[in-house]
């Protein structure tokens, strides 16, 4: 499980690790963010059965820390840290579908969250957007630093254009 993300705001280029999530107490890939989120689950469901196969759990007491919680019915791989048992959602929790093939990459792209869903922000006017992989190639963390950057510097080209 690893994740994208796009945003005008802010850019970052920092490694997971593992983090314990103070709502469950389990161990998991943690990230911090560079800005404040709106804390709640995003909950994917596999589109064959509808059974729930990642939770992406964004603030979780920690304002600006996401954790991954992936692949319950699958036998832990070897450096997949996501990998494990899944936390009860949070009362604030969208449930969306898995797009693209099992064997990857697959998972939820392009969601953006606003500013009243889990992951959105009300610290700035632009929202994130989010790529979740589940399965399947996956940008490494330096590759997340450059995509952020890439949008932070788009963004900035079309403000200096509207001055």
């Amino acid at each position: 499980m690893s994740m994208a993300i796009y945003s005008s705001t802010a850019a970052t280029n920092q490694q997971g690790a593992i983090g314990q999530d103070p709502i469950s107490g389990q161990s998991t890939l943690s990230y911090i963010l560079p800005f404040q989120v709106i804390p709640g689950d995003v909950v994917l469901t596999e589109p064959a059965t509808g059974q729930t196969n990642d939770i992406i759990r964004f603030g979780g007491g920690e304002v600006g820390v996401v954790y991954f919680f992936s692949d319950p019915f699958e036998p832990p791989e070897p450096g997949v840290l996501a990998d494990g048992p899944l936390p009860v959602p949070q009362a604030n929790s969208v449930v969306l579908t898995e797009v693209g093939p099992e064997a990857g990459p697959n998972g939820y792209f392009g969601y953006q969250p606003g500013h009243s869903l889990p992951g959105g922000t009300t610290v700035f006017s632009q929202v994130p957007n989010y790529d979740f992989y589940s399965d399947g190639l996956a940008p490494e963390p330096s590759s997340f630093a450059v995509l952020a950057l890439g949008g932070l510097l788009a963004f900035n080209k079309r403000r200096a254009g509207r001055s």
